[in-house]
């Protein structure tokens, strides 16, 4: 978390201000928003990550301090939704229906249910709240 606390203390502005994301950016990028597109659960094991949640995180930010628009939206959702990816959640796919058949299931094969969404509603908190405090 070094990085993102000297992030935070920066100003809200990116800086290397005309700098578009770096290469290794947009691939980390590209690489996470493929890992979205196929995973099989609302949560899911960070393990299944394509790359360490603070490399992701780190290629967000570049990203969002020079986009615009729907873009920068985008890249916000996708950013806050590095909390649905929680470590020790196990390969799915799970629903996370709140039935207790299905809270059982999960609270047998791992942490139970009621942990794991109240730590990715934690994490989501937080990565929404490093957002605003960079102004964006």
């Amino acid at each position: 978390m070094g990085f993102l606390s000297a992030l935070l203390r920066r100003e809200t502005r990116n800086p290397n201000p005309g700098a578009a994301a770096t290469p290794h950016g947009r691939t980390i990028i590209a690489a996470y928003d493929a890992a979205i597109a196929a995973r099989r659960s609302i949560v899911s094991d960070a393990a299944l990550l394509p790359y360490p949640k603070p490399a992701i995180q780190a290629a967000l930010l570049e990203a969002l301090f020079e986009a615009q628009g729907a873009e920068r939206e985008r890249l916000k959702v996708s950013y806050v939704s590095l909390a649905d990816w929680q470590d020790g959640v196990g390969a799915g796919p799970y629903s996370f229906e709140t039935t207790m058949k299905m809270a059982k299931r999960v609270a047998g094969a791992g942490p139970s249910h009621s942990e794991i969404t109240a730590k990715a509603a934690s994490e989501g908190q937080a990565l929404l709240d490093q957002l605003k405090a960079l102004g964006l």
